[in-house]
Order: C-alpha cells, then sequence, then structure tokens
C-alpha cells in the first residue's frame, strides 16, 4: 500500500534519527523496498539537512547508492556521514581513524584478498538461538521450540512469544519453589529475555545469565557473562544487582551495558539512563548516564570514559556492529563471535585503530570485503577459521 510524501518523510527521518517504533520501522521498510519511493527518497536525502551532515574529505555522494544501501547491503562507493548514530541501521561504512582512509563500498574489486577454499564456504549472521537450562536439569533449544507456553518452574509459567521472546511469568506468591534458571546463546547467536520481574535482558553472542524463576527478596541477584544490555523494572525497595565473574552492579531502574566475556582482559559497563553502583575486588564507583566504566581482574582502578555517543555500545542489539577506535583485534573478536569462527593471524598487526559501523545482517564475506577494500586486510576463510594473512603496515 502507497503512502504519501509527507508520511514517507517523517518515516524516514525517525529512521535515521533511531527514533522510529518497532510499528514505524516496518512500515518504512516496507515501503522503501517499493520502487515507487525510490525518486522520492532521492530527492529528500538531496534536499534535507543530510547535507549538512557530510564530510568535508568526501567529494561527492551517491544518494541512488545511499538507497541500495538501505534496501540490501550491496557493497559500492565510499560515503561517510559524521554522526555515527545516524548511520542507518542497514547502511554499511568504517572509517579509519588518523589514516584518511574510508572502509569503501567495492563492487567486484580485482584486487579483493578474501580467500574461500570452496564458493560455498561463507557464513551467514547470527541469528535468534540459545538454550534454555531449567532448574531440574532439563534443558530447551529455545530456536526450535513453538511459541506458547514452554514448561513451568514452581508456579511460574515460562512462554516464548510470537516475536521469539522468552518471558517469565512469576505468581507472586512467597510460598513458591525457587529454582535458577540460565539463558545461554552460543556464538553466532542472541537472545531477549523478560525476567520474573519483567526486567528486559537482550544476550548478545556467547553470553549468558543465570536468575531466580521468581524474585521473593529485596534483591534481584542475576549473574551474567558475555555481553547484556538491560532495561530493568523500577520495583521501589527491591535493588536489582548484576553480578559477573569479579563486579557487581547495583542499580533501582535503569538501563545499562555489562560486557564481561572472559576472554577480555577489559570489562565495561556502559549507563545509559538512572544510575548504577559499580563494585570490583578493589573499587566502588557511582556512574552517570553517559559514562562508561572499564575495569581489569587485576586492577583495583575503574576508569571512567564519558561518551558522546553511549548508544554505540549498545547498536549490537539494534543490528550494527559498532566499532570506536578498536584495533584489528577487538574487531576480530566481534566477528569471531557473532559468525562463529576461531582467528588464526599470520604475518605483522598493524597498530592502527578503526571507528565506524557494519550492519550485523550482512554475511560474513560482505563484512571481510568491507574490511579489506577500506584497510589492505586480507583473509582467508575456511568453515571453521578466519586466517587475517596480512596486515596494513605502519
Amino acid at each position: 500500500m502507497l503512502i504519501d510524501k509527507p508520511r514517507f518523510e517523517y518515516l524516514l527521518n525517525k529512521y535515521l534519527d533511531k527514533t522510529a517504533t518497532e510499528e514505524e520501522f516496518r512500515e518504512f521498510f516496507s515501503c522503501i523496498q517499493q520502487e515507487e519511493y525510490k525518486d522520492v527518497f532521492n530527492e529528500l536525502m538531496k534536499t534535507g539537512n543530510m547535507e549538512a551532515e557530510i564530510s568535508p574529505n568526501v567529494r561527492s555522494i551517491d544518494w541512488d547508492s545511499m538507497y541500495m544501501k538501505i534496501v540490501a547491503p550491496i557493497p559500492h562507493k565510499t560515503f561517510t556521514i559524521r554522526s555515527l548514530y545516524r548511520l542507518t541501521a542497514a547502511a554499511v561504512f568504517l572509517c579509519c581513524v588518523g589514516a584518511g582512509l574510508y572502509f569503501s563500498f567495492v563492487k567486484n574489486p580485482d584486487n579483493l584478498q578474501v580467500e574461500r577454499t570452496n564458493a560455498s564456504i561463507d557464513a551467514t549472521a547470527g541469528s535468534n538461538k540459545a538454550i534454555l537450562k531449567l532448574g531440574d536439569g532439563r534443558s530447551v533449544v529455545l530456536d526450535a521450540a513453538g511459541t506458547g507456553n514452554l514448561t513451568s518452574q514452581g508456579k511460574t509459567t515460562i512462554s516464548k512469544s510470537d516475536d521469539g521472546t522468552l518471558v517469565y511469568h512469576a505468581a507472586g506468591n512467597s510460598n513458591n519453589v525457587v529454582m535458577s534458571n540460565t539463558v545461554s546463546t552460543p556464538r553466532g547467536g542472541q537472545y531477549v529475555v523478560v525476567l520474573p520481574d519483567q526486567t528486559k535482558a537482550w544476550l548478545n553472542s556467547a553470553s549468558s545469565i543465570t536468575f531466580p524463576t521468581e524474585f521473593s527478596s529485596n534483591e534481584r541477584n542475576v549473574k551474567v557473562s558475555g555481553e547484556v544490555y538491560f532495561e530493568v523494572a523500577k520495583l521501589p525497595g527491591k535493588t536489582f544487582k548484576v553480578r559477573t565473574e569479579n563486579a557487581t552492579v547495583t542499580v533501582l531502574g535503569t538501563h545499562f551495558n555489562v560486557m564481561a566475556y572472559p576472554d577480555d582482559l577489559v570489562s565495561q559497563v556502559t549507563l545509559m539512563e538512572g544510575s548504577v553502583r559499580l563494585k570490583t575486588s578493589g573499587a566502588e564507583k557511582l556512574l552517570k548516564p553517559g559514562q562508561m566504566a572499564s575495569f581489569q581482574d587485576d586492577s583495583p582502578t575503574i576508569v571512567f570514559t564519558a561518551l558522546d555517543m553511549p548508544e554505540a555500545k549498545i547498536d549490537w542489539k539494534n543490528g550494527l556492529f559498532q566499532f570506536e577506535n578498536e584495533s584489528v583485534q577487538q574487531i576480530m573478536k566481534k566477528i569471531s563471535r557473532w559468525y562463529n569462527r576461531d582467528i588464526v593471524y599470520e604475518g605483522r598487526l598493524t597498530d592502527k585503530h578503526f571507528s565506524g559501523a557494519i550492519s550485523r545482517k550482512n554475511n560474513l564475506s560482505t563484512v571481510l570485503e568491507l574490511l579489506h577494500s577500506s584497510g589492505g586486510l586480507n583473509f582467508k576463510v575456511s568453515e571453521k577459521t578466519i586466517t587475517v594473512t596480512e596486515q596494513i603496515t605502519p
């Protein structure tokens, strides 16, 4: 069904500002995939305020290509927009910090060095995959389970909604039998869980959350590993605590992200709104909205960073890899977890750091082609590994 131009312009602005509701997001994508809206899109992008956003380092913008980037991620010409937060969810670009390079959109480049042992070796993007381990020892493969009621633990009912979210419905009776449940995602998986208190938790790949089937005391305690974003239900008098292997985050009601992978040297807590208290083995600090706290297991120091765009730290749950001044190793760790591939390095590693974003909806080969075309990174891909065969030399 066609809509009028003002409505389409409204949806486009909401999309670019990342304030669209789920219904508006679906309506926008339903429209933009119709050929009738292509000319309207180009007119709005050329005559609107987006021109002011363009970096002076870029000679021109191919809005027709930008349209194609939203409709489907097809490698094409280079472009950049100053505000990474306004990057569209399906658009794909990266820039190399301090090097004057941009991750390019190159169609069929002759010098592409993404080598595959056969044409079928690729990896599709990760998806909603997780395993629920119940307190009685049973396990449920959530991506294979149907919707509706799955099971119960004590008097708490566990169901799967139509959009795939796992939802806990606690009876609220203090005489309930309380059991411990764990939801874990594999590499290449993500999942959303609504806890018994209606707190919402988004699990990134290779992550887990352990929680009781009912929060019956004045403390709501959960334990996480990997990366989890929380929107905590506000229940006065009931403190919410997130425990990692080496830290505790205490809140009353707030939105925040915890990243504590066992194979990362540094863990991070990023606060979006509200207030949290971070306690490690050697320090205890309060975070303010827009702050990120970084800490190491073997250090008593908590390092605070004021973020210009804290939303970038949670864009993984909105379908983006977001890189901010990150090394090749940091970037490849994210790719490894999402596409379920081990990483092997050969040759000298560059010391350059990169910033930008790539859609997590792309196949592995597309992501690697973008990394290569922008910075000279070369790859060999097998069914289990990605070998980085050559790095940019300083």
